[in-house]
């Protein structure tokens, strides 16, 4: 369908959907025809959509069900059938996250959804949706910006990384805090 009419459908100005597609965020495959019409393949591939939320702490829970809400509610406004939904308490540095390896092998899974992606990967996020595209498959994160919360505690856990493989497991987390003080104190002072 032209992307007018899928604009239309979900709400949304044209313009903001053709600002998506041209900024190659628009949640859904498009293209552009020789004549210039870009036209939107708004049916996932066979298979359905997967569900994927985590927080970094326990202390966190309630914002792991809150992200899992937006999740539902925006690929119902898309009219997507979720088939698979995973949640987890893990560090983003962790790479044996069950839930998310999970998705990821579950062929069935065409379409990743995802709050922000600091949610899947610190970094490199676009990398791992071309190689999902590489598949018929694809990534979204509805939000592709940090908040200054999830920056801070991003930065902690890749201080808390280094801090641990570098200079040993003891006292990785209070560096870190030391480090994350000395940075908010640091902007002040000028």
């Amino acid at each position: 369908m032209k992307l007018s009419v899928w604009a239309r459908q979900r709400g949304i100005c044209y313009q903001t959907a053709w600002r998506l597609w041209k900024n190659g965020k628009l949640p859904v495959p498009a293209c552009q025809l020789p004549s210039g019409t870009i036209v939107v393949d708004d049916v996932p591939a066979a298979g359905g959509v997967g569900l994927y939320a985590r927080v970094s702490t326990v202390a966190e829970k309630d914002r792991l069900e809150r992200q899992m809400r937006r999740l539902e509610v925006y690929a119902a406004s898309m009219g997507w059938s979720v088939i698979d939904k995973a949640s987890e308490i893990a560090s983003v540095t962790n790479d044996r996250r069950r839930g998310l390896l999970k998705l990821l092998k579950n062929k069935q899974v065409r379409t990743i959804i995802v709050e922000t992606p600091d949610r899947v990967l610190p970094s490199g996020f676009c990398y791992l949706d071309a190689a999902l595209q590489a598949e018929g498959r694809r990534v979204i994160a509805l939000e592709d910006a940090f908040s200054s919360e999830d920056e801070k505690k991003l930065l902690q856990e890749l201080i808390e990384l280094y801090s641990a493989r570098v200079l040993g497991r003891s006292g990785a987390a209070q560096r870190a805090r030391d480090i994350l003080s000395m940075l908010e104190k640091e902007p002040q002072e000028r």
